[in-house]
C-alpha cells in the first residue's frame, strides 16, 4: 500500500538489502515518512537497515527519532542502546539500558544487557553483581557456582557460560522425546 508508512519502510529495507546500497532505500524511506510522519516503526526499520550496513551513526539517529515519537517504549530504548554499544560508547549504552530497565522492570533479561555493558567498561565485579541480583541462585547447583565464583572477569565469564549451558540444556530437553 503506497499510503502506509510501515509497508513502504519494509519495502525500502528489502530493496536496500537486495541491492546492498542505502541510496536505493532512502527514497522509499522518504515516501514512508511523508505518508506516515508519526510512525516510529519507519525509523526502526531504517535503523535496522543502517545497522546491517554498519552505518552506526545513521542507525542511532533513526533509533533516536523512533524514541522521540514513542518515548515510553522500552523496545526503542533497547535498539538505541544496542547501536550505541556497537558504536563503542558503552557509558551511554549503560545509561540507556538503565532507562530501559526503569521502563520495563518486569523484563529480567535487560540485566544481561546491563551486565554485558558493565563488562565492556571493565567493571567486572559490577557485572557479576548485576547478574546475581537479577538471577539469584535457585538450585543447589546454582548455589555451588556462586559459592566458588571467582571475582572480576573470570567470575563474569563463569556466570555467562553457566547461563549458556543452562539455556542449552533446557532447549535440548525440549527437543528430545
Amino acid at each position: 500500500d503506497p499510503n502506509e508508512g510501515t509497508a513502504l519502510a519494509n519495502l525500502a529495507f528489502i530493496r536496500g538489502m537486495r541491492t546492498r546500497t542505502l541510496p536505493v532505500a532512502e527514497s522509499l524511506f522518504a515516501k514512508a515518512t511523508a505518508a506516515d510522519p508519526g510512525n516510529p516503526e519507519i525509523y526502526m526499520v531504517k535503523a535496522a537497515l543502517y545497522r546491517h550496513a554498519w552505518n552506526w551513526a545513521g542507525a542511532r539517529d533513526a533509533a533516536r527519532m523512533a524514541r522521540e515519537l514513542n518515548p515510553l517504549s522500552p523496545w526503542y530504548v533497547d535498539r538505541e542502546a544496542v547501536v550505541t554499544l556497537c558504536i563503542g560508547d558503552a557509558t551511554e549504552a549503560l545509561r540507556l539500558y538503565r532507562v530501559e530497565a526503569s521502563l520495563n522492570p518486569a523484563d529480567a533479561s535487560i540485566h544481561w544487557s546491563i551486565a554485558r555493558t558493565l563488562a565492556r567498561l571493565g567493571r567486572w565485579d559490577d557485572a557479576v553483581a548485576e547478574i546475581l541480583s537479577a538471577f539469584p541462585p535457585r538450585t543447589r547447583g546454582d548455589s555451588a557456582l556462586v559459592d566458588t565464583l571467582a571475582h572480576g572477569e573470570r567470575g563474569y565469564l563463569q556466570l555467562v557460560h553457566a547461563n549458556g549451558r543452562r539455556r542449552l540444556s533446557g532447549l535440548l530437553a525440549q527437543a528430545s522425546p
